[in-house]
Order: C-alpha cells, then sequence, then structure tokens
C-alpha cells in the first residue's frame, strides 16, 4: 500500500471532489438532470450551444481532452448552473488555431 501522509491524502481527496463537482461527473446527478431538464441541442444539427459530449464529438477529441483544453482556458464555457456549454463558432475558431 501507498505511505502517504493523511495531510497528503485530505489534499488529494479534496482536490478529486472539487473536480467531480466542477466537471459535474455525478451519474446520478446526470440522470436526474437529464431527466428532468431535456437539452434541446440532441439531433437538432443546428444547435448553438454543444454539451461537453457533442462537443467532443464536432472536434474529434475525448471529453478529457476537451476538459483539459477548458481547464487550461483554451476553450471558453457557457455556464448554466452547474453545467456547461460550447458555442459551435467558438468550437470552429479553436480547431482553426489548432490547426495553424
Amino acid at each position: 500500500m501507498l505511505d502517504i501522509s493523511l495531510t497528503t491524502y485530505t489534499i488529494l481527496i479534496d482536490f478529486v471532489l472539487r473536480v467531480k463537482y466542477y466537471f459535474n461527473m455525478d451519474q446520478e446527478t446526470q440522470t436526474i438532470s437529464a431527466t428532468t431538464q431535456p437539452t434541446p441541442t440532441r439531433g437538432t444539427g443546428t444547435a448553438l450551444l454543444l454539451d461537453i459530449r457533442e462537443a467532443a464529438e464536432f472536434l474529434g477529441l475525448t471529453s478529457w481532452q476537451v476538459r483539459g483544453l477548458v481547464a487550461t482556458e483554451e476553450l471558453r464555457i457557457v455556464r448554466v448552473g452547474r453545467k456547461f456549454y460550447f458555442r459551435k463558432q467558438a468550437l470552429m475558431r479553436w480547431a482553426e488555431r489548432a490547426e495553424q
């Protein structure tokens, strides 16, 4: 087993909980919010805002890679409550900049 101090362990747990809260990774919460607040962007093709899964598909990346771009502030987000979305135009601009 790893030999880490209680302080290090506490800091690590605090970090994980903050990341979990920031990215809303709690599956139970997502299920509840998905059933109570249907996302109008699914299946329309003309949506201006994309959730993280749709943004990842749009860019051809994984959702974790997109989260990394948000963390390094390379991608800007639109917050709606605890959830965040991406503007399609911002994703296209990022892809054009990344291409150069």
